[in-house]
Order: structure tokens, then sequence, then C-alpha cells
């Protein structure tokens, strides 16, 4: 399908032809582009899961004929949009750089489980130095690589990763340090058999598979105690957030835009409660190139689920603590009917005294039944 549009100019005109490619199922595949004579062009292309969800979409650079920007797009497992690249512009496969890089043009697109090994170790102390239990994790995993050109070549990146962590007994809780000593001077294999996620599968939904094997496997072995094996699992659980990472498969370094959206989750950091019907209870977001801020809200939601506060964010390292509440939008009221009676909002707000942030919105909202009349300030 195309069509053709001609564009006139001060000395000449141009005609312009937009060619659209669908599937079976009707979804846009792909869009090029003709200026006069000089040939299609492709300017982008989209990717869709089993669901018709899009799952990719990636912008051509014309003058090159290369990627120039790649929209990364995940959902949940209840088909709620997650993310879109990643708020943090990171490398997604940042992970195997500590071990392997990949190619130019290879990415990411699944990963195999082999085996977690945990060797637990029983350190006496002292009265005044306590005891120590020392936690030490081995994994093995296979990075599944393929060519992005032509995902039929293909090969396997073996990593191995450790970590090993110490709990001491007057630093730790007194019933968790009891529960991780239960299982010192032991090891334990556990075998995944190569299970395998692909590039759509979320980190919390990998985990949580992984852990189901991990929990059988211990009680195989002989930890039946049910509290000290939630205990081991909870270890088990960080080892693997820390070192399986976020793999999102996205091997672009240089995103434009990145968003994270968060549901049960919740993001305690910036007040933003868990929500578990479908409201989001927080939200994330950076532009590259040249802002290179990481921004957040934090929602609250009043008892009939609409929207009550949004608190404002910057992250600064690890902690979100900069630039708090610079743009809040806070005191949100309703009618019966659930229409905005009044918002307030702040902003950068510039006047005779000079640039600050304050409040810069006292909204009030008429209607007439549900029909917008006016907004007041």
């Amino acid at each position: 399908m195309y069509n053709t549009s001609v564009i006139s100019g001060t000395t000449e005109d141009h005609t312009i032809e937009w060619h659209y490619y669908y599937d079976h199922a009707g979804r846009l595949l792909s869009v090029e582009n003709q200026v006069d004579e000089q040939g299609l062009f492709e300017m982008f292309s989209y990717k869709y899961n089993e669901l018709g969800q899009v799952i990719e979409k990636i912008f051509i650079r014309r003058t090159s004929w290369s990627t120039c920007n790649r929209l990364i797009i995940r959902y949940n497992i209840r088909g709620w949009l997650t993310n879109i690249n990643q708020s943090n512009l990171q490398n997604d496969n940042s992970i195997i750089q500590l071990d392997q890089e990949l190619e130019p043009d290879e990415k990411v697109y699944g990963i195999k489980f082999d085996t977690i090994y945990l060797d637990t170790e029983y350190e006496p102390g002292d009265t005044v130095t306590g005891d120590n239990v020392h936690y030490a994790f081995t994994e093995s995993k296979r990075l599944l690589v393929c060519n992005i050109n032509d995902t039929s070549i293909t090969r396997e990146i073996s990593l191995n990763e450790t970590a090993v962590f110490t709990f001491n007994e007057y630093r730790t809780d007194s019933l968790k340090f009891i529960r991780l000593k239960e299982l010192t001077n032991d090891d334990f294999y556990i075998l995944f058999h190569a299970t395998a996620f692909d590039a759509f599968q979320s980190q919390s939904y990998i985990i949580d598979s992984l852990l189901k094997i991990v929990n059988i496997d211990l009680n195989n072995q002989g930890v039946s105690d049910e509290n000290v094996r939630e205990q081991a699992l909870d270890e088990f659980r960080t080892f693997a957030q820390q070192r399986i990472g976020i793999i999102y498969f996205n091997e672009d370094s240089d995103d434009l835009f990145g968003m994270d959206l968060l549901y049960n989750e919740g993001f305690d950091e910036l007040n933003g409660t868990p929500q578990y019907n479908g409201n989001i209870s927080g939200i994330k977001w950076q532009v590259g190139r040249t802002e290179r801020i990481e921004r957040g809200y934090g929602f609250q939601y009043t008892g009939k689920n609409w929207l009550a506060d949004a608190s404002y964010g910057e992250r600064d390292d690890m902690n979100w603590n900069k630039n708090m509440g610079r743009y809040n939008v806070y005191d949100l009221d309703y009618d019966k009917n659930g229409n905005i009676t009044q918002l307030k909002r702040k902003g950068w707000y510039n006047d005779e005294k000079g640039y600050e942030y304050r409040n810069i919105d006292l909204l009030s909202y008429t209607y007439n039944g549900n029909q917008l009349q006016a907004v007041e300030r």
C-alpha cells in the first residue's frame, strides 16, 4: 500500500511516495519513503509479540542507511506497558562487558541457565566481633547471541559469575542469622538443565521461575525446614538480582529516550504506593544526548482510584533525593462524578525577582454536568 503527494517549491515540484507494508494480521511492519527518483528508503520498522503488541520500533538514518534509534518496548504478564528502553539509558547488555564484548553486528536474543553452586561457611568469632556466616554463589549461564541482520547466525557466550555475602550476628537480624546458620558448612548444586528464556521475558519473571527450581532442589537436598528454605531463597534472589541484571537484550548504548512504568512494585523513594489494579505507582524517564538526568514521579491515589498527588524527584547517583518537589502536582479534588475540580502544580517561574521553583498553577474547573466549561487560575 502506498500514497503519493506533490510538494510545490519555489523553483520546482517534488513528488513524495510513502509505502506501507503489513503482515498477515494487518500489523504495520515497515514504512518506506521515496523522493522523486531517489529510490525507496526505509524509515521505520516494527516487531510484535504473540499478542500483537509492539515490542520494537527502529528508526533509520537516511544519510548512512543505518539504525538511528531503537525503541525496545516491554510489557508485564498482564499486558501492561512497563518499559520503553530503560530510564537509566544504560546499555542493556552491559553485564556481559565484564567478560566478553559483543561484535558490532550482534545482539543477545536469549539466555540459558545451567547451574548455581552455593558454598556456605560458618566462621566463629569472639564476644567483640561476633560470628560470621558466608554464602558464596557461583552461577553458570549462557547468553544466546545472533547476528542483527541474519538471525540464523548464532553463538553462545558462557558466563561464570560469583558473589560472596557475609552476615555478622551483631549486624544481622537474629532470627535471620539463625536460619542462615542452619545451612552452613554445606554446599548445594542447583541444576537448571539449560532452562532458557527469550528476549521478551522480564527480570522478575526469570528470577521467579529460577527460584521455583531452587526451592524444589533445596528440599530434595535435605533442607526440609520451610523457614530456613525461605531464608535461603531470599539470598538466592539477592544474588540473582545483582548478577543476572536487568537484561532486556537491547544492544544499543546510545538510546535517546528511556522510560520505566511501575505498578505493584511501588516507588517508595518518591512516595509511590504499590498499585495492583493497573494504576501506575510511579514513572521514571530520561532524555539522552543533552540532558542525561533521570527524573521520576511517584503517584498516590484516593480510595476511589483517582489521582491525588504526584511527587517529583531526580536521581542523584543511587538515590532519588535531588530537586525533590520541584514539579509536584498536588491537592487534586474531584466532584462526585470523578471530574477534576482543583489542581495545584509547582514549576519553574520567572518574575521580577528572577527564576525560582514555586507554585505556578492553582486551577479550578467548572462543569455543566460532565462537560468542562471553564478552567480558572
